[in-house]
C-alpha cells in the first residue's frame, strides 16, 4: 500500500515521502480500515517534521483521523464493509495514521458513520469539527443559549475555532 511516511534521519533531521509499505493485518480485537478520506490537521503538520510533543516513534504514518470501510476485522462488533471513522486516541501520533490506503486500529477506537453523512463530509469536519461540536455541546449542557448573549471564540481563524463560529 502507499502511505505518507515520516522517517527520522538524525536527532534534528526528518524526511517524508509517499512510499510503498506493507498492508497491516489484524491482531486480536482490531480493525483494518480501507481509507477513503483523512483530514489534514495541525498535529499532522507537526508530526511530519518530527515534533517530539506529537510523535516519538519513527518511521511513522501521519493522519490523526480517518474515514473508510472495514476491510478486515477480528472484532465481533465491526463487520467487513461497514462505514467507520476514527478520531482521537493516539492515531497518527505514535500509532500509524490515516494518510495511507489502509490503517489498523484497536476496535474500541472505531465508530460507525451514520448513513446520513458521507465519508467525505465527515472528514471535511474531521477532528477539528468534532472538537468544536463537543465544545458547543458543553456550552448547551451548561445552559448557554443564543439569548444568553455573545460568545467569544478564541482562535477563531484556526480549524476548531472557525468551525465553532460556523456552528454558533
Amino acid at each position: 500500500m502507499k502511505a505518507f511516511v515520516v522517517e527520522k534521519i538524525s536527532d534534528n533531521e526528518f524526511s517524508s515521502d509517499i512510499v510503498e509499505v506493507s498492508t497491516p493485518k489484524c491482531a486480536d480485537n482490531e480493525v483494518v480500515i480501507k481509507v477513503t478520506y483523512s483530514s489534514l490537521n495541525y498535529k499532522d503538520a507537526l508530526s511530519s517534521v518530527g515534533n517530539p510533543g506529537v510523535t516519538r516513534k519513527f518511521p511513522h504514518i501521519t493522519g490523526i483521523d480517518v474515514a473508510g470501510t472495514v476491510y478486515e476485522s477480528t472484532s465481533p462488533i465491526f463487520k467487513i464493509g461497514e462505514k467507520v471513522l476514527v478520531t482521537g486516541y493516539d492515531l497518527g501520533m505514535n500509532t500509524n495514521g490515516g494518510h495511507a490506503q489502509f490503517v489498523k486500529v484497536p476496535a474500541p477506537w472505531v465508530a460507525r458513520i451514520p448513513d446520513s453523512i458521507t465519508d467525505k463530509e465527515i472528514m471535511t469536519f474531521g477532528t477539528a469539527g468534532l472538537t468544536a461540536a463537543l465544545s458547543i455541546n458543553e456550552l448547551i449542557s451548561n445552559g448557554i443559549k443564543p439569548e444568553s448573549g455573545d460568545i467569544l471564540v478564541t482562535g477563531a481563524t484556526g480549524g476548531v475555532g472557525s468551525i465553532a463560529v460556523s456552528i454558533l
